[in-house]
């Protein structure tokens, strides 16, 4: 059956989603709570007096996740009489669930009904430095924020000290690091028991109080204790904007396959809720969504809503899927795109024998049996620009195609990663060598999948695949094209690629973003690179250029691994 197709054919289907941001949030007032401590501790001892601020698992309703840390040392004894206190003479902190464990003369008793509190003592030289740090990942970044700091009173009426007037300074990210305008103060006087010291921002005039890296970090610092005197931090809380977000492919086939939607946050405890076109999907509450394509062309809104567990309602980006008509049939019928050429670096049936897609036409494209193949490893007529094609690619220039065999290669970890077991072909079938089998880009279970491996590194911004494909359906045509990246060796420096494609008629270049591999810390994951355009003519050039290189870049080897092209 012939088929007319439209210019949104495609040379490989691969839609990037784009991720946006909303949640309007007007004024601090507003702000939804988002972590905050009581500095509740599971205590190793019930009855100890002291508690280290690394023991500390009280986290209030916490959306996103906190973080405390203290450069303070932890006080050793609570020694206590009315003429000393091992507490108060040294310059150092505890933390607590009743301020009389600390010193049982000076400090009042709150029959350890559960108001913990951060102590520190000012001993007989408290300096002006950080005491304590309360980190929160996952907020807006430029976001509004305003933080609540309760400081209070640990003496007792009848031994305060004369005079009392304990003082703390409150500061946000950078703004810690000195006095100014971005630092409030928490004072308590004489016969006050506590207060409460606010920091809202960002300042327009105060950019080192601006939210980046999506994190918010409180410092709380001496300003004044005089000596034998102390303060309790009793509550922090952050009240600020986050950014949950949709990711994921923005457009979909008419009668095409159906997409994944992303719901991206940082919170902890959430419950989601989806919405389409601000309709509740009933049973849509997890992480992901799939969107179906209906048979014609058409906008679908999505968002959804999360509910802290404080009781603030949040709600994400609005994101739009366009179901359009990629391509249709004689009768006009919309079907999906259409793949009209693939670099897979073949099929292993066996470990000699492989089979290729072969597109010298790209409109019969025809599968071709190999039997060259050794230990499940070809050259398979690839040229690779400045490499000479080696069965144990173990040098630099060197490549192969082979179906991964995991197996242990002088003392390499077993299967724990790529490493170097990943080009160790013993001949075996993958799942005999007993360590877990690491399988190529689109392994589906049967038989193993060819990818190209390339030790390389010792030039820069090297192109590493290059293919002209021809033929007469790209002409006029949106083409884009998409390949995958791993890595195989515990490299010093990341992998770092991009796809790019030539209209060799217009002479237009257009590339992708740079994408990077690090060899440990990511598990397996494969990352992609991707690129679209306007095609003029009947010809494109695709290349991979490897971005890394250079003699000191990667001492032992940028060795990555492409597939599916």
């Amino acid at each position: 059956m012939k088929k007319n197709f439209t210019k949104r054919l495609t040379l490989l289907v691969f839609l990037l989603g784009m991720v946006g941001s909303v949640l309007a949030q007007g004024g601090t007032q507003n702000l939804p709570l988002v972590a905050e401590t009581d500095f509740s501790c599971s205590m190793k001892d019930p009855d100890a007096a002291l508690a280290s601020i690394d023991e500390v698992d009280g986290f209030g309703k916490s959306f996103l996740t906190p973080y405390l840390t203290t450069r303070l040392t932890l006080a050793k004894t609570t020694k206590s009489t009315e003429t000393e206190s091992d507490f108060l003479s040294k310059f150092q902190y505890a933390v607590t669930p009743n301020p009389v464990r600390l010193d049982a003369y000076r400090f009042y008793d709150n029959g350890d009904n559960g108001e913990w509190g951060f102590v520190v003592s000012g001993g007989n030289n408290a300096s002006f430095q950080i005491m304590l740090s309360f980190d929160v990942t996952g907020v807006k970044n430029g976001g509004q924020y305003r933080v609540e700091v309760e400081t209070c009173n640990p003496f007792n009426s009848t031994a305060a000290p004369a005079g009392y007037a304990a003082e703390l300074r409150i500061g946000v990210n950078n703004s810690a690091t000195s006095y100014g305008q971005s630092i409030a103060t928490s004072k308590i006087n004489n016969g006050e028991t506590c207060a409460t010291a606010i920091v809202t921002g960002p300042s327009s005039t105060q950019e080192m109080m601006a939210i980046t890296n999506n994190r918010l970090t409180v410092n709380v610092f001496i300003d004044h204790i005089p000596a034998n005197q102390a303060i309790m931090v009793k509550k922090i809380k952050v009240y600020a904007e986050v950014e949950p977000t949709i990711s994921g492919p923005d457009e979909a086939c008419a009668n095409g396959e159906p997409i994944k939607l992303n719901a991206v946050t940082f919170g902890q405890s959430q419950a989601i809720q989806w919405y389409k076109d601000g309709v509740k999907i009933d049973g849509a509450t997890g992480q992901t969504l799939t969107h179906t394509p209906g048979d014609a062309a058409k906008k679908c809104t999505y968002y959804y809503k999360i509910t802290t567990p404080n009781g603030d309602a949040l709600q994400s980006n609005s994101f739009i899927v366009n179901d359009v008509i990629c391509c249709v049939d004689e009768d006009g019928k919309p079907i999906s795109r259409r793949l009209v050429w693939q670099e897979d670096f073949g099929t292993f049936t066996s470990d000699s024998t492989y089979w290729t897609w072969d597109y010298s036409n790209l409109n019969t494209p025809k599968k071709v049996t190999h039997t060259d193949g050794e230990k499940w490893t070809t050259c398979y007529g690839l040229n690779i620009p400045g490499a000479e094609c080696d069965k144990s690619p173990s040098e630099e220039g060197k490549y192969t195609v082979a179906g991964n065999v995991t197996c242990e290669y002088s003392g390499a970890t077993k299967g724990t990663r790529w490493g170097w077991e990943a080009i160790c072909f013993n001949g075996k079938y993958p799942h005999e060598n007993n360590y877990p089998f690491v399988p190529d880009h689109t392994y589906q279970g049967s038989d193993f999948g060819g990818m190209l491996f390339l030790n390389c590194g010792n030039e820069a911004n090297e192109v590493i695949y290059s293919k002209k494909i021809t033929g007469s359906i790209l002409k006029d045509q949106n083409v884009t094209a998409r390949c995958f990246v791993n890595t195989f060796s515990n490299a010093e420096n990341p992998v770092k690629i991009f796809i790019q494609l030539t209209d060799l008629e217009s002479g237009a270049v257009v590339k992708s973003t740079t994408v990077t591999r690090n060899s440990i810390n990511e598990g397996l994951e494969w990352k992609q690179a991707v690129v679209s355009s306007l095609i003029e003519g009947d010809s494109i050039l695709i290349e991979v250029v490897s971005v890394g290189g250079g003699e000191e870049y990667n001492r032992y080897g940028n060795d990555l691994i492409l597939d599916d092209i």
